[in-house]
């Protein structure tokens, strides 16, 4: 059986993960740029993917499964989780506690949006992934400035209330099980504390069953087969930030020394 793992990155140290827990596991796993074309059928593929030929990947999967070839994460799951709007409105829609988030568009002038949310405030891309795009805004100034950069590219963004935490999780959810759930805490330079913004972890070993029970409907709700589930705690409870369909191993697993790569691959074997 012949298995593809569809990224634009193969030297990505997940990705080289992947292949040495497959080599390890006796699987013949390939790497597949998203644009390639005229590819023979796997048995199944890993679906792997950022924003730089993000619908060209959900395309192949597409393809693949078209003829009920199974792929993980789904096209329809992955399109669904890296668009942070529609993510909102699935959890908006389906009662589950998140963050209060405003769609705008793009701006053709200088105009300051209605919005009911204080400074400071986060402003961040429809897509993007590793805390980039994502910006803490102080005025009205700040706000129309990068509404406007990235409108005069077409893009849309996102408007959410900044929230003092008194802690942020990522549980890193395969399957139905919880793998394994770390802390993240910003860098003193930096407010984000994603890993790649130079943010640290620490391996939480208990975690109330009520945020892990959250994690999981939210890994539900979007159709992911596994995830890493970003949640804020603060005095009113526990919300959810973001759902990552691709999440990176390379942080989470030199922090915890778990081998997330190998659980994986054997959903492709299921």
């Amino acid at each position: 059986m012949t298995y593809f793992l569809i990224t634009a990155h193969p030297l990505l140290y997940s990705n080289e993960r992947f292949c040495e827990s497959a080599k390890k596991m006796g699987l013949h796993l390939t790497t597949q740029h998203p644009n390639s074309a005229n590819l023979p059928s796997p048995s199944a593929a890993l679906l792997r993917l950022g924003i730089s030929f993000m619908n060209q990947g959900i395309r192949l999967a597409q393809h693949f499964e078209s003829s009920d070839i199974p792929v993980i994460n789904s096209s329809s799951s992955t399109a669904l989780a890296k668009n942070k709007w529609d993510t909102y409105l699935t959890l908006k829609k389906n009662n589950v506690p998140h963050i209060k988030t405003q769609l705008i568009s793009q701006q053709k002038n200088k105009k300051i949006p209605d919005t009911t949310f204080s400074f400071p405030l986060i402003l961040k891309t429809l897509y993007g992934s590793k805390g980039v795009g994502v910006h803490l805004c102080h005025s009205n100034n700040d706000m129309i400035e990068l509404i406007s950069q990235y409108g005069a590219h077409g893009y849309k963004v996102l408007l959410q209330p900044y929230i003092q935490a008194k802690r942020e999780l990522r549980i890193f959810i395969v399957g139905q099980e919880a793998c394994v759930t770390v802390e993240k805490k910003s860098a003193a330079t930096d407010f984000r504390a994603n890993w790649h913004q130079g943010g640290n972890m620490t391996e939480i070993k208990n975690i109330d069953s009520h945020i892990y029970d959250l994690a999981k409907t939210t890994m539900s709700l979007l159709g992911l087969s596994y995830a890493a589930i970003d949640l804020i705690e603060n005095d009113e409870g526990v919300f959810v930030l973001e759902a990552n369909d691709s999440p990176g191993l390379k942080g989470i697993e030199t922090i915890t020394g778990r081998d997330l790569a190998t659980p994986i691959l054997q959903l492709l074997q299921t």
